[in-house]
């Protein structure tokens, strides 16, 4: 196992994350086994990004596919362990590129707020904090706004989404 996490994060480097996603992959049940909760992590954080990387250079059904793959794994691995940080960072990425942006946006909100019970929790509501609002509140903005992808991001909607996850991160970093 360590030899095949040793490959998969040189195809990584390598700049081959279609590769490292396939071998991450096969060893991520015995990873979860063998590895302290900090290596799992790290390797979790891993996978994921081979896994996203490879799914965004796909189009139509392919790329779907692979993203509800990596969100099926990560949401198993948030299941064992509500408190992953990379298990709840990737389902709500997995689950925006899978084209469910609502379902993107509650694992994004439950996030955040599991976010407040966990000591490295600054670190995770920072990063779905950018992907979220540089990611996901544009994409529903337009959306909403029942504009194409590749319209400009309608300004109004785009405040209101803003003004709705301020407040809803603001109301619940108060109270952790």
């Amino acid at each position: 196992m360590e030899w095949q996490i040793g490959v998969g994060s040189a195809l990584f480097l390598e700049n081959e994350p279609g590769a490292a996603a396939e071998i991450f992959g096969t060893v991520l049940p015995s990873a979860r086994a063998r590895l302290t909760p900090g290596e799992f992590d790290k390797f979790l954080e891993w996978w994921g990004t081979a896994t996203s990387q490879t799914a965004s250079l796909l189009t139509g059904d392919a790329r779907t596919r692979q993203f509800e793959k990596l969100r099926d794994a990560a949401a198993v691995e948030l299941e064992r362990n509500p408190l992953s940080r990379p298990a709840t960072y990737w389902v709500v990425v997995a689950t925006r590129g899978a084209g469910d942006l609502e379902g993107a946006w509650a694992a994004a909100v439950a996030g955040w707020i599991r976010a407040g019970a966990q000591p490295p929790g600054r670190q995770l509501r920072a990063d779905l904090d950018t992907f979220v609002t540089q990611t996901l509140i544009p994409e529903r903005a337009q959306v909403r706004a029942g504009q194409r992808p590749d319209a400009r991001t309608p300004v109004a909607e785009m405040a209101a989404l803003n003004e709705e996850w301020r407040a809803l991160t603001s109301r619940w970093t108060s109270e952790d």
